[in-house]
């Protein structure tokens, strides 16, 4: 009996020693000071830092992309390419998820590397909301919850009928000459595509 004891508290402590760290990314998804929700965010571990460079891993380890320059308008570029990447060839995901009513979404993962974050674009009624891919580090021994905010942007997107005020310039004759001046004519159109404006 104390030996299967002694047997069953090793393989407690072999369990302990191997689980890996879990890590949490919590994402704050806000525009113009506004939760946004229903963004859905892909996870995706890209690679490793070695302190100078990315290298790039597993199914991203065969993509042409530069990951010399790791100033921030370079990982911008290479986030927007590497995420065209993986939604076309749907690479695995490390999490995914949507994010809540309070704009908040929990992504999980649980090794050390170089991770992409990327979501399509998503329509809540008039408004298009145009999330941007991001490349950060994530460490779970180091750093086991990191939270970010994420750029997004919107625009807005108009259908129907609306009021258009051109101005029409004539030519008038008085008794010094000519002179140009300017009336204003009220009339409706329609717009027969959708046109986006950003706000």
């Amino acid at each position: 009996v104390l030996g299967m004891a002694v047997f069953l508290c090793l393989s407690c402590m072999c369990t302990v020693a191997s689980a890996k760290t879990k890590g949490t990314l919590t994402l704050i998804c806000e525009c113009k000071d506004k939760p946004v929700q229903g963004l859905k965010w892909n996870l995706y571990r890209i690679g490793s830092f070695d302190g100078e460079k990315i290298t790039l891993e597993g199914e991203f380890a065969r993509l042409p992309v530069d990951m010399t320059d790791i100033s921030a308008s370079g990982l911008a570029d290479a986030a927007s390419t590497l995420r065209e990447f993986a939604f076309i060839y749907k690479y695995k995901t490390v999490d995914s998820g949507n994010s809540k009513k309070d704009g908040t979404i929990e992504l999980k993962y649980d090794e050390a590397g170089v991770y992409l974050i990327a979501a399509n674009n998503h329509i809540a009624g008039e408004v298009t909301y145009i999330p941007t891919p991001a490349i950060f580090v994530l460490d779970p021994e180091k750093e086991p919850e990191k939270v970010i905010y994420p750029k997004i942007k919107q625009i807005a997107v108009l259908t129907g009928e609306i009021g258009c005020w051109f101005g029409v310039e004539t030519l008038a004759d008085n008794e010094r000459g000519q002179y140009n001046f300017r009336r204003f004519i009220c009339t409706t159109c329609r717009i027969a595509r959708p046109t986006r404006l950003v706000i």
